[in-house]
């Protein structure tokens, strides 16, 4: 998005032909450059623009239908993130390149298959690498993948230091959010094995990630649920403290301490009993009795039937015998 601004002197200004000649070259040259930047940003590849408050979504031509979706979505995320953990909200637009893996198409941002996005933090971009970019779906799809990438974004912007498993665990928590598998799978993980799960290598190797994810996502839902404010100590300490000291100077509890919290008070949830128990469990386990009772019902209904209908032949069956018989 293109704007000029004309500044004036109090004594009016009377050009010249030859001057308003030149100014009208000028103001033609320049706004043929401006489109031609917003149309080839760096990295030497053609895209469209989509300008908004706090984020620029480039794209071609053939998402456009996503990059409609980002921009009408995108401002309002960035206010309600950082008014809910009290950030600063971007102060130039954040750029968002939507650049999938297509046939016959080169990537500007080549990366691995099983990457859905990724937030560059050096270059300070969002890059969205959704794979399903027209199918079905695509619409939460993408949202969840912007959402995940532009809390990295923000965060990055307002702390310097922010420990990886709460980078990761924001992300997830406002975008993909903690499941009922998520809370099955950290039952399995001893209290004090936590801290094995939240350094940057546990991120980086399969065998940790798989659980450092969850976890992470699970410990800033419980945050989340501890009140607004002590949360928004604790990052705004963050960049004056370090982990331990910011978290027990906000909460008032040792880190530690915190583990055995999240294990007993949230954790506790996803155990057989309580997902049974609980109101999404009874109303599942209702739902389940009803549906069972009406298929009893309907083998029932059908059994009826075949029995009416074979009653009906031998009736049938027994009046021709005895027509036969009065002939």
């Amino acid at each position: 998005m293109t704007s000029l601004d004309f500044f004036t002197s109090p004594e009016q200004i009377t050009p010249s032909c030859g001057k308003r000649f030149l100014f009208a070259v000028i103001l033609i040259l320049g706004l043929a450059t401006s489109a031609h930047s917003l149309a080839t940003p760096a990295f030497g590849k053609r895209f469209l623009s989509s300008e908004n408050r706090y984020f620029t979504v480039f794209y071609r031509k053939e998402n456009i239908r996503l990059a409609a979706i980002l921009s009408g979505d995108s401002d309002s995320f960035a206010r309600r993130f950082c008014s809910e953990l009290g950030l600063k909200k971007p102060t130039s637009p954040i750029p968002v390149y939507i650049d999938p893996a297509s046939k016959g198409k080169s990537e500007v941002f080549p990366s691995p298959r099983w990457v859905n996005g990724f937030y560059d933090p050096e270059k300070r971009i969002i890059v969205i690498k959704t794979a399903r970019q027209l199918g079905r779906g695509a619409e939460a799809e993408i949202l969840v993948v912007f959402h995940h990438e532009a809390v990295h974004a923000m965060l990055h912007a307002n702390i310097s230091h922010i420990p990886r498993w709460l980078d990761e665990g924001l992300a997830q928590s406002f975008s993909r959010g903690f499941t009922v598998r998520d809370g099955r799978a950290l039952l399995s993980i001893p209290v004090n094995s936590f801290r094995k799960y939240l350094p940057e290598t546990a991120f980086q190797q399969k065998e940790t990630a798989r659980l450092a994810y969850p976890l992470s996502c699970g410990l800033v839902g419980y945050l989340r649920e501890l009140g607004r404010k002590p949360l928004t100590v604790f990052l705004e300490r963050l960049n004056r403290m370090d982990l331990e000291t910011a978290f027990d100077s906000a909460y008032g509890i040792h880190l530690s301490f915190f583990f055995y919290m999240f294990r007993e008070n949230y954790l506790s949830r996803y155990t057989m009993l309580n997902l049974i128990v609980s109101d999404e469990g009874l109303f599942g386990l209702m739902t389940l009795l009803a549906v069972i009772l009406l298929l009893v019902q309907k083998v029932r209904n059908h059994r009826k039937l075949i029995r009416l209908g074979e009653e009906d032949e031998e009736e049938e069956g027994e009046k021709e015998k005895e027509v036969m018989g009065d002939e």
